[in-house]
């Protein structure tokens, strides 16, 4: 094969995972950055190194000989699988700063190799104070997020030094392979915990939900070249899902072999108070229609809680009709705020606080290229079944830059109230806390149109998160030349 080396600057086209120009980098890439795996069930160990780097290195090396699967193979299992419907098991391993200084790298290699690569953007140049180099709890204030001490036990009390995520559709494979490499784990003296998660399904339409009840998995980047068309399918004049390879990657910054890349992988673990969520969604649609929460309609309250997302439960827009049961735009993804009647980016239908405006807003926040290099591709799953005391989230997304994406996305866009200079438009309804806003005041009021799609005077109505973190860190996924680096020289 000819030696290639991908430029990521170069690449501004959707790749074909066949063409031999990305073999390489495919082998040496981790799968589930540039396409889902797509299993309906994943079990995630967080893992404790001993103080000796030398056994840790030659463990890695013999898991990820054993175990890691890499884009390429990804690929060809997919094809498998639409082809016999036959499942393998999947496996990423990925390392915290922490978990690279427990190895043996110095902390002047992390401040040049990591927060080096990680803020480097031609693009743009807005940064936030967050670092893979130090790490999610010391990202606290920025974020908005609570005291670590508040976080669940196992994140509180454990140095996480690294994640492995297993994933498949057979349970029984799955139970077996985690059993397997705990029992290697305790033997070779490595503390871990565990977080299940399962893929959630609506019982009418199978189609992927989270515990709110609403479509999840909607409106992703896609890298592929088959993928590209797949979502176009209705088009791209209005919203382009495409990304580039540097939106997710960067050259792994401690391996000299070429093609060798990484991405940036942000975990949380968050709690959804979905009786809450239930409760402020009729206590909003009350405000909005002025009756009773006993005199509320179904409709009402779904409309309510569609204004809080931005979309219906099925996946159809707000943007895109003035019927909820609108069945042939359902999961519709061509779309954005732009208002062609009136030559400007409207606010009534979709709400500019609605929490999928907030953190991809289309268009609206900047130039297409400039705004669209702050998405991040997310690769969550639900955990705990409905009903459960707790259910939640287990959030990660990829990205090539911590600051420039998650971080950007969070603090400058779903913690504000002045969004995109307009005056007191109210925090994200999901996700967005700001403790430097005073409780009950006007500012942290979202305004919303009394009526879906008319105009009117704004109801001023907080509607508060029903989400909250329990634990997390930021993680780098190495390439696996890099992981397979340690193995002991005979």
């Amino acid at each position: 094969m000819e030696e290639t080396r991908i430029n990521l600057k170069e690449e501004i086209f959707p790749i074909d995972p066949e063409d031999k120009k990305y073999e390489r980098m495919l082998a040496n890439l981790q799968g589930n950055i540039l396409k889902s795996h797509g299993r309906k069930f994943a079990v995630h160990l967080f893992l404790t190194f001993l103080d000796d780097p030398d056994p840790m290195r030659e463990w890695i090396s013999e898991f990820a000989a054993r175990y890691v699967t890499s884009a390429l193979r990804q690929h060809y299992e997919t094809k498998e699988f639409k082809l016999s419907k036959i499942s393998r098991l999947f496996a990423g391993f990925y390392l915290s700063a922490e978990g690279y200084r427990a190895l043996g790298f110095t902390e002047e290699e992390l401040e040049e190799k990591f927060d080096g690569s990680e803020t480097a953007d031609d693009n743009d140049p807005r940064q936030v104070d967050v670092s893979f180099r130090d790490g999610m709890p010391q990202g606290r204030s920025t974020l908005g997020d609570p005291p670590a001490g508040e976080w669940e036990t196992n994140f509180l009390q454990n140095r996480i030094d690294a994640l492995i995520q297993l994933a498949d559709d057979d349970t029984e494979r799955l139970e077996d392979a985690v059993r397997l490499i705990g029992e290697w784990l305790e033997v070779s003296g490595i503390r871990f915990f565990q977080q299940d998660g399962k893929v959630l399904f609506d019982k009418e339409s199978n189609k992927q939900i989270e515990h709110f009840g609403f479509r999840d998995g909607i409106s992703q980047p896609v890298f592929y070249y088959d993928d590209v068309l797949e979502a176009g399918k209705n088009g791209d004049r209005n919203w382009n899902p495409f990304a580039p390879l540097k939106l997710a990657l960067v050259k792994d910054p401690l391996t000299e072999a070429e093609d060798c890349f990484g991405s940036y992988l942000v975990f949380r673990k968050l709690e959804q108070n979905v009786q809450g969520f239930y409760e402020e969604g009729e206590a909003l649609a009350a405000a909005l229609t002025g009756k009773e929460k006993g005199q509320l309609t179904g409709k009402e309250k779904d409309l309510a809680a569609a204004l809080v997302v931005g979309r219906f439960r099925n996946g159809l827009p707000l943007m895109m009709s003035d019927d909820m049961e609108q069945k042939t735009l359902i999961d519709y993804n061509n779309f954005n705020y732009f208002d062609n009647k009136t030559r400007a980016f409207s606010e009534n239908k979709c709400p500019v606080h609605a929490h999928i405006r907030r953190v991809n807003p289309r268009g609206e926040a900047d130039t297409n290229e400039k705004e669209a290099m702050h998405r991040i591709i997310r690769r969550g799953i639900p955990y705990g079944d409905p009903g459960d005391e707790e259910v939640g989230l287990l959030f990660m997304c990829f990205q090539s830059s911590i600051p420039r994406q998650f971080g950007f996305i969070q603090s400058r866009w779903a913690n504000v109230s002045a969004f995109l200079g307009r005056e007191s438009s109210g925090l994200d309804p999901i996700i967005g806390r700001n403790k430097s806003i005073e409780e009950g005041s006007e500012e942290r009021k979202q305004k919303w149109l009394p009526v879906w799609g008319g105009n009117g005077e704004p109801v001023a109505f907080e509607f508060k998160s029903f989400v909250t973190l329990k634990g997390g860190e930021f993680f780098f996924a190495p390439s696996i030349a890099f992981l397979q680096s340690f193995k002991k020289k005979t």
